[in-house]
């Protein structure tokens, strides 16, 4: 671990040696250009306020993984009715014509399709009162809503929709990830940071604020020019 840490302060601190017109092709490649001493003096304000955001993230991730261990069992649930309900149905059209080895089966006819039915319709309402743990899910309740069959399902469209309004408040509460336009904020800030750097030194400080990500990607690059300058 030692070693691993040693070799990525050696890659950073060589961007230091790097000309300017290095520090600006790196800067480019990650999205960024060049951090003031005002700025750099910010970080650890800004480090720590992403260990909160990434502590919320975390605690977010945990309370819709719960909901979605809930959600997979009653999915899985439904499937298994709506399986068992077709293959009733097939089964018994099967061994009227007398099909492949339907025979061995014992007689569908014996069995009450509309149990199935019923079965099933109530495992589908099961599954649209179980929280949403994401998009996906709340997509697929609307869809049971707005479709044909729920008419038939013994429930009612007002509890619906107040459940897919509790699911959407939920997953808006608790993001598991920043938006788009918080990220794209998140770049505009590093550029402007970025931009006003002149040293190597400072520039590799401002790299180290970079995602991991970026930062691998960074010293892959330095690790290239620095290997085209050996040749």
């Amino acid at each position: 671990m030692t070693t691993v840490r040693s070799c990525e302060i050696i890659q950073f601190s060589s961007i230091a040696g790097l000309s300017k017109k290095d520090r600006k092709k790196i800067a480019r490649a990650a999205g960024t250009s060049r951090a003031s001493h005002a700025e750099l003096e910010q970080e650890p304000e800004r480090l720590a306020r992403d260990q909160e955001e990434l502590s919320t993230t975390c605690k977010n991730s945990r309370l819709r993984q719960a909901r979605d261990e809930a959600w997979n069992g009653a999915r899985r649930t439904t499937s298994y009715w709506r399986a068992r309900m077709d293959w009733q149905s097939e089964l018994r059209c099967a061994q009227e014509w007398g099909l492949a080895d339907s025979g061995s089966f014992p007689p569908a006819a014996d069995e009450n399709r509309f149990l199935f039915v019923d079965t099933w319709r109530e495992a589908v309402v099961k599954q649209l009162l179980t929280p949403a743990p994401n998009a996906a899910a709340v997509a697929w309740k609307r869809a049971q809503l707005a479709g044909r069959g729920f008419s038939h399902l013994p429930t009612k469209a007002e509890r619906i929709e107040r459940v897919i309004s509790e699911d959407l408040a939920f997953l808006a509460a608790h993001p598991t990830r920043r938006s788009n336009s918080e990220t794209m904020a998140r770049r505009r800030e590093f550029n402007d940071a970025t931009r006003q750097t002149e040293s190597g030194d400072e520039f590799a400080a401002v790299v180290t604020t970079l995602p991991e990500a970026d930062q691998q990607e960074i010293r892959t690059m330095v690790r290239e020019i620095l290997q085209e300058r050996d040749q």
